[in-house]
């Protein structure tokens, strides 16, 4: 008798032990369900604010100023810590999310490229011009012909006749550009005159950056025009 008892002791005790553990659970569920909402609730903010930006200014899309002149790897740096923040994983998977990292992505395609990116600060503002680098992309006016083509003073830089002519004892001046730069067209005049009244003293070239990319990335070129002065036998540039 004093056996059974104490079982019945055992299981009513073990009865409460599961009564409070199941209303430490049901009390757990509901503080997670009370503050689900707040949590949630800025992060929606900050998806509301990033649609009111316009998507037609990737620099503004990346929290960048066009005039502060940002370098690639702060442009890298902004990309990866937005695309990070706004990631849709991020925040459930919802379709605000969604149109935020395709713009931010949008963004990075033309700042993250210098090609690109140039194309879009000679023509991607410009009023009553092209409202986006994507709608300057598709036009017709895209062209790679080289500006320089048939000058006697400035020649015409591939990466074969780069390695031949630019030896030991020749100063350089080489004007990196982009055959569809407004700024690069306006400049061939300048640029004809300049390697005239030095003709003899310094040797003058141009590299069409569109073609020659490999020389693009080898000298860190950014925008167009880009002009750069190499003494070789220094090594200096």
């Amino acid at each position: 008798q004093q056996q059974e008892q104490e079982r019945q002791r055992q299981l009513l005790l073990q009865q409460q032990q599961e009564r409070k553990r199941q209303q430490l659970q049901q009390q757990q569920q509901q503080q997670r369900q009370q503050q689900q909402p707040h949590q949630q609730r800025p992060q929606d903010e900050q998806l509301q604010q990033r649609l009111g930006i316009d998507t037609k200014d990737p620099y503004a899309v990346l929290g960048l100023q066009k005039m502060a002149n940002p370098t690639q790897g702060e442009i890298r740096k902004a990309y990866r810590k937005l695309s990070l923040q706004f990631h849709p994983d991020m925040h459930g998977g919802s379709d605000l999310a969604s149109k935020v990292f395709a713009d931010i992505t949008s963004a990075y395609d033309v700042l993250g490229d210098p090609d690109k990116r140039a194309m879009f600060d000679d023509f991607g503002d410009q009023q009553g011009g092209f409202g986006s680098y994507a709608e300057y992309a598709r036009s017709n006016t895209r062209s790679t012909r080289d500006l320089y083509s048939g000058s006697n003073l400035i020649t015409q830089l591939t990466q074969s006749i780069w390695e031949r002519r630019l030896q030991k004892g020749t100063v350089w001046m080489v004007d990196f550009y982009a055959p569809w730069c407004s700024h690069c067209q306006r400049m061939v005049g300048a640029w004809v005159a300049a390697a005239n009244d030095l003709d003899g003293e310094v040797e003058f070239g141009a590299v069409n950056g569109v073609k020659e990319q490999a020389l693009v990335r080898q000298f860190q070129v950014h925008s167009y025009p880009t002009i750069i002065l190499f003494v070789p036998e220094h090594d200096l540039q």
